[in-house]
């Protein structure tokens, strides 16, 4: 799909953004072509990150293998690296509410 159109994903998705009465959050934009696409939505994109050695201790308790050299340079780990964000959170937190307080302090701050 992703052939015929690159940013089919979020088209899809939000095909009705008008509709929403509310605002929206997509939790995991890795291509620039989808990158094009929210901005041109004037969505706010932010990238959260985390140290090299916490994202290996998470996946080990999740029991998954991570493989340095093809999973740190795929494709939808780099794609965004260059381009520019409107927010950047350093997820070094030891528990996802943590996490979430930070990002929920955020989005308070642009309503207000």
């Amino acid at each position: 799909m992703r052939k015929i159109d690159p940013a089919i994903w979020l088209r899809v998705a939000l095909k009705n953004l008008d509709s929403f009465d509310r605002n929206v959050v997509i939790d995991s934009i890795r291509f620039a072509d989808d990158y094009a696409y929210a901005r041109e939505k004037d969505f706010r994109l932010w990238r959260i990150t985390s140290p090299l050695h916490i994202r290996l201790s998470r996946l080990k308790r999740r029991g998954q293998e991570y493989d340095m050299i093809s999973d740190e340079q795929h494709i939808t780990e780099t794609a965004l690296e260059e381009l520019p964000m409107d927010e950047i959170i350093e997820n070094g937190f030891d528990s996802l509410s943590s996490l979430y307080e930070v990002i929920d302090q955020k989005l308070l701050s642009l309503v207000r």
